[in-house]
């Protein structure tokens, strides 16, 4: 994971890049997860993201087994 930012020489990130959680346009600094596919996404769209991946696995952790969780 980086931190990208816009220093008038874009670099890796693209004028075109777009956001993985809200698909606006990435301008001044982006976070950089590198994997088996690129994401690009604003700081304030991680968290929002983060937020809900933490809420899915405590939704898993706290489900029993073979049950479905209806909270």
């Amino acid at each position: 994971m980086a931190v990208v930012f816009h220093d008038g020489e874009w670099g890796e990130l693209l004028p075109t890049q777009e956001c993985f959680y809200c698909f606006q346009s990435l301008d001044e600094v982006a976070i950089w997860w590198r994997g088996a596919s690129d994401i690009w996404i604003h700081a304030a769209c991680f968290i929002e993201l983060a937020v809900r991946m933490f809420r899915d696995v405590h939704e898993i952790e706290t489900t029993p087994r073979g049950g479905v969780n209806r909270t």
